[in-house]
Order: structure tokens, then C-alpha cells, then sequence
């Protein structure tokens, strides 16, 4: 009896470790999420819509770039003539080092004046974690037919935080939907008319609906292949 006991027990531990450890990982990233916020919303005494210090509309291209080089973090390439009072335009595209993920994105010019900053490839459930739900959000469809009758099928979302002047968008994914990289963009900005407040995981559910009405066989094949994997991990535990 005494091993018995000793192999069922070691299961158990087993079992607790693993949901630990996701515990601990969603704590981690939980964890991050004042720096994000911090990250993207604007410095004390910067007016939105503001960057690191950086104002669209108002900031000079030279400007931006003592900013960066006094950062150690911070590393950058140009594209452009910087020296041309009249050119057309320059983009700063940016990276910045953080001690557990690497931030992108850029800064546009016309004139040598900041126009808007883009910031790329932040998942959009970390924003929802660091800046909460947005003010309101719109989605753009495909229109389908079937039988005669028009299916919508969300293809992208954007979402607006007004207070920051910010506008986040985001592919409509049924499977990643929270892992999704979205698209930052820091300026002034007009929302249409059609936008309005609502739930995001609307657009995701309609997604996925239209995701199972036109590929159910795949569907029916990923759940069976979590399904089946999810036994096997349970009989490796307990049987």
C-alpha cells in the first residue's frame, strides 16, 4: 500500500505544480501591466495626445532625437532627410529594450513636425489588463452571402481610449482573439459616426461563428485533438 500511495500522491503534486506554475505565469503577467501603462500613457506635464514627450502637431524631428539619445534603452533608425527644412516626410522607427519584451514601433514627420507615433505588436489583452475596456469601439466587416442573405464577418476591430487620444487595432481572431498583436496609434483622431460602446468580445464572438458555420469539420478536428491530448495528460496522471 505504501507505494500506491506514494505514486498517487506524487501525482497529485504533480497536478498542483502545473496549475501553480499557470497561476504564477498569469501573476507575472499581470505584473507588467503598470509599466505598460505607464508606457503609453502620456508623462507628467505632457497634454494628450503625448509620447514619451513626444506631441503630434507640435514636436520637431530633432527633437525626438535628443529624446532617444538620451535614452540607453532606446535604439533607433531614420528614414528621410532630417536636414531638409522642406521635406516631405521622415519616419524614426524605434526599438525600446525592456528587461522582459522588446517595444516597436515609429515616429512620423511632415515638415519636420511629428505627425502621429505608432506603437506595434502589443498583445490586446495586455492592453485591456493596463488601460482597461476602451470608450468605444468599431468593427470592419466582409460582407458574404449565403443563400441569398448577407453574412457580416468581422475582419478588424479598432477600439479608442479618448482621455489618452489613442486608437488600438486589431485583427478579429476567432482562436487568439486576446493574443492577437494590435497596432497603437498616439494623435488626434476622428471617430466615425457608426462607433459606438460595446463589449469587444462581440466581435469575437461573431467571429467565431462565422468562423464554425464555414470551417465546422476543422473545428470538429481541433477540439478532438484537444480533447484527445487532454485525456492522454490525464491518464499519464491517474491511471
Amino acid at each position: 500500500m505504501p507505494m500506491p500511495f506514494a505514486g498517487w500522491f506524487l501525482r497529485v503534486a504533480l497536478l498542483l505544480g502545473l496549475l501553480l506554475g499557470g497561476a504564477i505565469a498569469a501573476t507575472r503577467l499581470r505584473a507588467g501591466d503598470d509599466t505598460l501603462r505607464l508606457f503609453l500613457l502620456p508623462p507628467e506635464g505632457c497634454a494628450v495626445p503625448c509620447f514619451m514627450g513626444i506631441r503630434p502637431g507640435e514636436t520637431r524631428v530633432e527633437a525626438v532625437l535628443r529624446l532617444f539619445d538620451q535614452m540607453p534603452a532606446m535604439s533607433y533608425v531614420v528614414e528621410g532627410d532630417v536636414f531638409d527644412e522642406d521635406s516631405e516626410w521622415v519616419r524614426v522607427n524605434w526599438t525600446y529594450q525592456q528587461p522582459q519584451t522588446i517595444m516597436r514601433g515609429n515616429v512620423y514627420f511632415t515638415r519636420q513636425i511629428a505627425r502621429h507615433v505608432t506603437i506595434y505588436d502589443i498583445p490586446l489583452g495586455e492592453i485591456w489588463l493596463a488601460l482597461g475596456p476602451p470608450d468605444a469601439t468599431q468593427a470592419v466587416t466582409q460582407v458574404l452571402y449565403e443563400g441569398g442573405f448577407p453574412i457580416l464577418i468581422p475582419s478588424m476591430h479598432t477600439a479608442y481610449y479618448d482621455a489618452y487620444r489613442l486608437r488600438v487595432d486589431a485583427p478579429v481572431n476567432c482562436g487568439s482573439f486576446w493574443e492577437i498583436n494590435t497596432q497603437i496609434s498616439v494623435g488626434d483622431y476622428q471617430r466615425r459616426q457608426d462607433s459606438y460602446v460595446e463589449r469587444v468580445a462581440d466581435h469575437r464572438l461573431q467571429a467565431c461563428a462565422a468562423s464554425r458555420q464555414q470551417h465546422n469539420g476543422v473545428s470538429r478536428f481541433q477540439r478532438g485533438q484537444f480533447l484527445s491530448r487532454f485525456s492522454v495528460l490525464l491518464k499519464l496522471l491517474f491511471v
